[in-house]
């Protein structure tokens, strides 16, 4: 039997003599240079051996069968991260993870010093497009940059997914509607498929057309992808586009005990289909050797004459298409996952050869792909050498590419970010990362916490579902197998919190700060559930310990910041507030409180103009309208401040407090133009219905409007059960005041204040 060296070396000479074989087609295709428009179409989680275009048994993909019978469809292309961030970061780049920085779903963004590829295409005069079908690649986490338009709203959310995901049928009407608009000018246009992701629901007929609904998610993409093809030959514009259809990693389905992605980095996680479709070929062609996502990018670029950026780790493959290979170096394709050191263990870090696999962990793995590609048979003790020599390859990529950008590349997630990604089936933490990649020989392996993390993966699901009684007995086995490992503790705070049970989350996130001392969340948590117990001093503690580490937190600022303007530490309050509006210039809550902080200083035309911000942002802020109204009656304008009780009336119709506000002007000035009772008494008595007339104050604002309109005996009533209503609520302190106007009504008078 030849050895591991040797078997390289025949494998080596096998492919390059299939390269041989077709090299007399390669040199015959085009170059791209009539290349007006790009569409670069992403299949999330789809693994390259379910399109029938790449072996499968049933006809998934007939559209992208179609684009490569015409095309070239690299059979052996790998992503570096099983992660949808990550690997479309390395997509739009040409840079692996350790370059650009961005590892995971959560906690990470793509850094501005970066550059990408609408960016580039941005400059060189294409229109830049893109529709995105998932949360997880939302503007705020940076791949928007270079794109004129990033269409990331979903109109139709897939149900119990939090916004986080739509269909493809709404992303396609997207992408439709773009292409049309811009068909007159060259364009590039990123398309993101979501729906061969997990929880797999294809619509009919592609459910019951295949038992795999897998497969049938897939067959329903391509499906959307038939769509668009069409589009560009309706406008006559598909024979001058390059056409690229790729994945940005693929999925388990159950192998090596993996059901869905992210954890392991075994082939069916990391090996996707590629084919790129160029204008005017009509000849087809399968190249067999390695490729990679992070060659997406310079290809393209090579293809435009657009030159990239030159530290990219990826290249152009279009050698590989227009001349032959007996000179072609070996390749190797970095990949990596640190999904496992979420719950205390080693990352996984590997590099992939035409023939091998070595993956770097606490117990190393070597894999021979051409023999075993199911790395069924860890080669790494059999074969020494080749492990070693796979070692040196892998070293040698992180040194050339590791550099510090976590200042730029690390965000911090809100409370909304973190459970929509969790509904996509992602944990919500953050990781434990450090600036090598160096191995902890006390952490566990991966492959002995895939237990845990599968346990884990079911938690997220039930708590995406808000099954949070269900979800409780999983977190409780998970502090069972790892009771100090913080994730644990912090996530059975976060179920008790859902559940109310406010106090007895307390304990779980105290631990889970004494065990992880910088997770800043952590702590605006903890100061959450202390401001919902009423304990103002321990929240405060909390919120500033949070905002020590991590200052730009908006969620936080504003946080402390309505705890300071309600215990009326103005000044202070206003600080915070403000230093969340300068990270957030949107965050309407802050400046609405912003705005009271102003106004109970006496500082009324700053408050209105805080008001004036947050009412262009939403026009629809009754609670603002409500405030902006009160603020320009203090400045003297109750005439304007009517109009803008009216609309907090307008947007939410039981808004009592602009009720009382209007009927109070409407009823008691008297000399004003707008002075009208009988309106005063419909407003007033809308009040009290919508108080089941249990409101002291408002029947006692009905009592005033029906004096103004010179009705006594209903005013004289409603005087009368406005004082048994503050007697029965054992409120003196309006007394004095409600008897005076009963006797004021009995003697035929209306109240004026003032008089």
């Amino acid at each position: 039997m030849a050895s591991g060296k040797q078997r390289k070396h025949l494998v080596a000479l096998a492919l390059l003599g299939m390269v041989s074989v077709a090299a007399g087609a390669w040199w015959l295709m085009p170059t791209g240079g009539n290349i007006r428009n790009v569409l670069l179409i992403s299949i999330d989680t789809c693994r390259a051996d379910h399109l029938s275009c790449y072996g499968y048994e049933h006809p998934t993909t007939p559209n992208i069968d179609a684009l490569a019978a015409q095309g070239i469809l690299f059979e052996n292309t790998i992503s570096p991260v099983p992660l949808t961030l990550p690997s479309h970061s390395t997509m739009l780049t040409g840079a692996i993870p350790p370059y650009h920085g961005v590892h995971l779903n959560t906690g990470y963004r793509l850094a501005e010093s970066i550059v990408s590829l609408p960016e580039l295409l941005q400059e060189d005069g294409f229109a830049t497009g893109a529709a995105i079908s998932a949360f997880v690649l939302d503007s705020q986490y940076g791949l928007a940059q270079g794109f004129d338009f990033y269409d990331d709203t979903f109109k139709e959310p897939l149900e119990g997914n939090h916004i986080a995901q739509r269909r493809g049928g709404e992303t396609t009407e997207v992408a439709l509607d773009w292409i049309e608009q811009n068909r007159d000018q060259r364009f590039f246009f990123f398309l993101h498929y979501y729906d061969p992701h997990a929880n797999y629901s294809p619509p009919e007929p592609f459910a019951s057309r295949f038992t795999s609904r897998y497969a049938g998610e897939i067959a329903y993409t391509d499906h959307c992808i038939g769509k668009v093809i069409q589009k560009l030959k309706d406008l006559d514009l598909y024979d001058s586009t390059l056409i690229i259809v790729v994945a940005d990693h693929g999925e388990m389905l159950g192998e090596h005990g993996e059901q869905s992605h992210s954890y392991f980095i075994y082939q069916s996680a990391i090996r996707i289909p590629l084919i790129f479709k160029l204008p005017g070929q009509d000849k087809s062609a399968r190249i067999p050797s390695l490729a990679g996502l992070v060659d997406v990018m310079p290809t393209i670029c090579s293809l435009l004459g657009v030159t990239p950026p030159p530290e990219i780790q990826g290249r152009s493959l279009e050698a590989d298409w227009t001349q032959t290979h007996s000179d072609r170096a070996e390749r190797y394709m970095y990949c990596e996952s640190f999904y496992p050191t979420f719950y205390g263990a080693n990352p996984l870090v590997g590099v992939v050869s035409d023939q091998f696999k070595f993956i770097q962990t606490t117990r190393a793995e070597l894999y021979d792909l051409v023999d075993d590609p199911a790395e069924s048979h860890n080669l790494f003790e059999a074969e020494g050498d080749v492990a070693g020599m796979m070692e040196d390859e892998l070293d040698a990529i992180l040194d050339q590419s590791l550099r510090n950008i976590s200042h730029e590349s690390r965000i911090t997630l809100n409370e909304d970010a973190r459970e929509r990604l969790q509904s996509l089936g992602y944990i919500g933490d953050t990781v434990t990362e450090t600036t090598t990649f160096d191995l902890d020989p006390e952490k566990e392996d991966p492959k002995d916490n895939l237990a845990f993390h599968l346990i884990s993966e079911e938690f997220s699901s039930l708590k995406s579902q808000k099954r949070f009684d269900k979800a409780r007995g999983h977190v409780e086995e998970m502090i069972r197998r790892k009771p100090d490992l913080a994730m644990c503790q912090k996530q059975m705070a976060i179920i008790l919190a859902k559940l109310e049970q406010y106090r007895d989350a307390i304990p779980y996130g105290e631990r889970a700060a004494e065990l992880d001392p910088f997770d800043a969340l952590n702590f605006a948590a903890l100061g959450h559930l202390y401001d919902l117990l009423g304990e103002t001093s321990p929240a405060i503690d909390n919120y500033r310990l949070s905002l020590t580490i991590d200052p730009q937190n908006p969620a936080a600022q504003y946080a402390l910041g309505k705890i300071l303007l309600a215990q009326k530490k103005f000044d202070e309050a206003r600080e915070h507030l403000q230093r969340a509006v300068d990270i957030k210039p949107d965050f309407s809550e802050a400046l609405n409180d912003l705005g009271n902080a102003c106004k109970a200083q006496g500082q009324i035309d700053e408050a209105i103009r805080y008001y004036e911000q947050v009412l262009a942002l939403d026009p629809a802020a009754a609670g603002t309208c409500y405030n902006l109204g009160n603020a320009l009656v203090a400045q003297g304008d109750p005439e304007a401040a009517i109009l803008h009780y009216r609309q907090a009336i307008q947007h939410v119709p039981d808004h009592t407090k602009s009720y009382n506000n209007l009927a109070w002007l409407l009823a008691t000035e008297k000399e004003a133009p707008f002075y009208d009772p009988a309106e005063a008494v419909k407003l007033a008595q809308k009040a009290c219905e919508i108080t089941n007339n249990d409101s002291y104050e408002f029947m006692d604002l009905l009592a005033i409007a029906h004096a103004a309109a010179g009705d006594f005996h209903s005013a004289i009533e409603a005087a009368h059960k406005a004082l048994a209503l503050a007697e029965r609520a054992d409120d003196n302190a309006p007394l004095a005041s409600l008897k005076t106007k009963l006797e004021l009504f009995k003697a035929h008078r209306p109240y004026h204040p003032g008089r």
